[in-house]
């Protein structure tokens, strides 16, 4: 099979397509033909050796996949259109980037019908991520969210399920032709970073009152900003720091409105409520209240092109990769 392992960390250039032997599944394990695989922003966090945690190389990369059964086996008929998530892939075990993947029953689900299967090689990570940080902020229908960040994946699937949630939501985007799509995807208003200061913008559309939850994916220094936008007793969900690692807080915002920030890690949610989460984010990809933002696709052999698009931030929604 074709499949891209890295053998040292680095940049882009460690990527390549090359031939291993094919996986031989072992006792409980489903053989998958993987038709499209993600780029997330982790995967080059594990390639440049930044998550410590991980499996060092080799390894293949990739967190998620959509496909096809190759044999009939754990309750799954071969022929069955599937996705490939959870336990993390890429991460401590090999991933999604290869033709074929050996993986438990558990981390599969049916495709729901009518869903492109490109598409949803893209949603079931971010997905999974934003559903679980919104439910670990305890988010209420009727409440506000700010989203920041909210073309990116997680970002654009908090808008996304959120708004399922019952939330009215508000993204945030870097400038207003990149919010276009976000108002078809769930989003009730869309405010740009270079319109004006981040608080003035939330309160003008929450009658003063701001923000009950901001999700962000983000950090650097919009992390403070999101606080501040925060109302009385308002919550802020950490999860991200694209933008940097050094937060810069206003005591104040903290203080004087009573908000709580609590961080949110996917690899630390209990692996019965992961399943569980994964199962309602598949149930809302089959209601069409969770799809994509924009799919850029790229073949498997363009990966350095793929990761440096996404690692240059030129795209909105997410990259996949096809085999």
């Amino acid at each position: 099979m074709k499949a891209i392992k890295i053998q040292s960390h680095g940049g882009p250039e460690v990527l390549s397509l090359t031939s291993l032997p094919d996986p031989v599944p072992g006792q409980g394990e489903i053989l998958v033909r993987v038709k499209a695989s993600a780029v997330n922003p982790l995967d080059g966090i594990v390639r440049m050796g930044y998550f410590p945690i991980a499996k060092q190389p080799p390894l293949i990369l990739g967190e998620e996949a959509s496909g096809v059964v190759e044999r009939d086996g754990g309750g799954f008929m071969a022929g069955e259109t599937v996705i490939v998530y959870g336990g993390g892939l890429g991460v401590f075990t090999d991933g999604t980037w290869a033709e074929l993947i050996a993986v438990p029953a558990a981390k599969l689900r049916r495709i729901p019908a009518g869903i492109a299967i490109e598409e949803v090689a893209a949603l079931p990570n971010a997905g999974v991520t934003a559903y679980g940080a919104l439910r670990t902020a305890e988010l209420k229908a009727g409440e506000r969210l700010l989203v920041l960040g909210a073309t990116g994946g997680v970002g654009s699937a908090g808008a996304h399920i959120g708004r399922a949630m019952g939330a009215t939501v508000i993204a945030v985007v870097s400038t207003p032709e990149k919010g276009a799509a976000l108002a078809d995807l769930g989003a009730n208003h869309v405010v740009a970073l270079n319109q004006g200061p981040l608080e003035e913008q939330v309160r003008k559309l929450t009658d003063g009152r701001g923000a009950d939850v901001v999700l962000d994916p983000v950090g650097g220094e919009l992390t403070g900003r999101g606080m501040a936008a925060l109302g009385a007793s308002g919550r802020l969900v950490h999860l991200g720091y694209s933008a940097g690692m050094s937060l810069s807080i206003n005591s104040l915002d903290l203080i004087a409105k009573k908000t709580a920030i609590q961080g949110f890690n996917i690899f630390l949610v209990d692996p019965d409520r992961a399943a569980r989460d994964l199962d309602e984010v598949v149930a809302l990809i089959a209601q069409r209240k969770y799809r994509a933002i924009a799919v850029k696709t790229f073949p498997a052999s363009e990966v350095v092109a793929a990761t440096r698009w996404l690692d240059e931030r030129r795209s909105v929604g997410k990259v996949v990769l096809a085999f």
